[in-house]
């Protein structure tokens, strides 16, 4: 057996370590995934068998542990960072820790620092929320990731990885040096998906600046997925709108396939993103999505309906999505729907308006639109989810 996947639901802590004493029989498992659901016991003994389990397996190349409904500490993830690093023939590396993962500082130094050591790695995905990150740890995670001269993906979230989990205060908000880490893609020559969770993480304008230049030097970069907070209301941190900081994501010499998910985008952020993204003409895919909105669109909206008209003839895939947004105005659903029509290529539309209000909701031209989408030649997939109307 080459190939082994289990999810482990909310059961006794005895099969489980059974389970892992099983592993040392299984020498030439290459791909090995595990998930453990919320409940499951995840104990010391478990975490202990499982590094001994990891031993045995010398060929692995594929390792992912889902681990967000797991309680662990320092004590115990130390045994698993020494066999994980043991590992140098790992070529896809999946770690995703929880909100109550309880790692602290030094057990996430100590995880950064053992990447640096599996120089083989193509695939690299951490979601480290609920870990100790902070910029005492981003520099050895930096230094590791600009070793790994073979990585083609790279998923990180550092923070919070929902947006059903974020605390729209100050106190949810942590400073990192985002130059520093954005630094070390730009030494990765074979990258060409980054995806970048950096809900509730401060961003001077520097660092924000310094993170487009970095992917401008990207020049393998094809995908990039962006999480990050919108207006200064949120930020707390800089003087000029968001967008304008990320303008030059449209210099990116390869970049094809675009998403950009924003928390609270104020009007100039809506303004200058569809401006920019009009001139993006070798994007082939373009998701947008909107979190947590209070503004209402006004003139973005005639931004929105030129960046349609210049891209809808080249877009393969189109994604915009509406969470939690608040009372949107009475024409936006009409102005909206029109620029779909503009999708004259497209192969996957998909729409989601989800826990958001309308003060109007124009069904004439919904009915219209959906008919012209669903008898478009090139469509395949077509998803449209709207919510409330008031």
């Amino acid at each position: 057996m080459e190939t082994l996947e289990v999810k482990f639901p909310d059961i006794d802590a005895e099969p489980l370590e059974i389970f892992t004493k099983s592993l040392a029989d299984l020498k030439n498992v290459k791909s090995l995934k595990l998930e453990f659901t919320e409940g499951a016991p995840v104990t010391q003994g478990f975490i202990e068998g499982l590094a001994k389990g990891l031993k045995a397996l010398a060929a692995l190349e594929v390792l992912h542990l889902e681990m967000r409904e797991c309680e662990l500490d320092n004590s115990n993830i130390e045994a698993l960072i020494e066999e994980i690093k043991e590992k140098i023939y790992l070529k896809d590396l999946k770690l995703s820790f929880g909100k109550n993962a309880g790692v602290g500082r030094k057990g996430t130094s100590n995880l950064f620092i053992a990447l640096k050591e599996l120089k083989e790695l193509e695939t690299l995905n951490l979601n480290m929320e609920g870990c100790g990150i902070d910029n005492n740890n981003i520099d050895p995670l930096a230094s590791s990731i600009e070793r790994l001269a073979k990585l083609k993906k790279l998923k990180l979230c550092l923070h919070v990885k929902e947006f059903e989990n974020t605390q729209w205060d100050k106190r949810s908000m942590i400073e990192l040096d985002v130059s520093r880490l954005s630094a070390s893609f730009s030494e990765l020559p074979n990258l060409s998906t980054l995806k970048l969770n950096l809900l509730n993480i401060k961003m001077t304008d520097k660092d924000r600046t310094n993170l487009v230049e970095n992917m401008k030097k990207m020049g393998s970069l094809q995908k990039l997925v962006l999480f990050f907070n919108g207006n200064d209301k949120v930020q707390d941190i800089g003087s000029l709108g968001t967008m304008k900081k990320f303008s030059g994501l449209i210099s990116i010499p390869m970049l094809r396939d675009l998403s950009l998910n924003i928390i609270r985008p104020s009007e100039e952020d809506l303004w200058d993103l569809f401006y920019y993204l009009e001139s993006m003409k070798k994007l082939r895919a373009l998701r947008v999505g909107f979190y947590e909105q209070e503004v209402c669109f006004n003139e973005a909206i005639e931004r929105y309906k030129g960046m349609m008209r210049s891209l809808g003839s080249q877009l393969k895939s189109f994604e915009m999505a509406f969470y939690r947004c608040n009372s949107l105005e009475s024409d936006f659903t009409t102005d909206f729907l029109r620029g779909l029509e503009q999708l004259k290529q497209a192969e996957n539309v998909r729409v989601e308006m989800v826990q958001t209000e309308f003060r109007y909701y124009d069904w004439e031209t919904h009915e219209r639109v959906v008919e012209k989408m669903v008898n478009m030649k090139t469509l395949r997939r077509f998803h449209y989810a709207g919510n409330q109307i008031i």
